[in-house]
């Protein structure tokens, strides 16, 4: 994890995992988690994850994890894309937040190309916005 503090041990890494799905599997869930697939090889890149769900307001929160030869090819930015069309057309979401180091600058223009706005930052965070109603 490049812009995290720390790099989680494996076993806390292990236990993050199982909470998200186990709330994955509470209805309705609270956290949805999507793999990343390059479509020439079929191979797993990357994870899209859905977390702090909030069905009744219709946003959610939501990270893209991609592999380090991933990085750099338009993957993450595709994957926000499709995030917000998906989200909006199939889960009925309206609102997608994402947040990145402010270091980060990669993944802060991938927000920008995917339509997020810059909405807040800090020494430790920058959070990304889109409205995704009518996509």
């Amino acid at each position: 994890m490049r812009y995290n503090d720390k790099v989680w041990a494996a076993d806390k890494a292990l236990r993050s995992f199982h909470f998200a799905l186990n709330q994955q599997q509470q209805s309705p869930p609270k956290t949805l988690m999507w793999g990343v697939h390059h479509n020439q090889s079929n191979t797993a890149i990357g994870l899209l994850a859905f977390y702090q769900l909030d069905w009744p307001n219709k946003r959610t929160c939501l990270g893209v994890l991609l592999k380090p030869d991933a990085w750099g090819c338009g993957y993450a930015t595709e994957a926000l894309t499709a995030a917000s069309v998906v989200t909006s057309k199939t889960l009925g979401l309206e609102h997608l937040v994402g947040f990145c180091h402010p270091d980060n600058r990669a993944m802060q223009h991938c927000f920008g190309k995917a339509g997020y706005q810059l909405q807040s930052a800090n020494d430790n965070a920058q959070r990304w916005e889109i409205e995704t109603q009518g996509q």
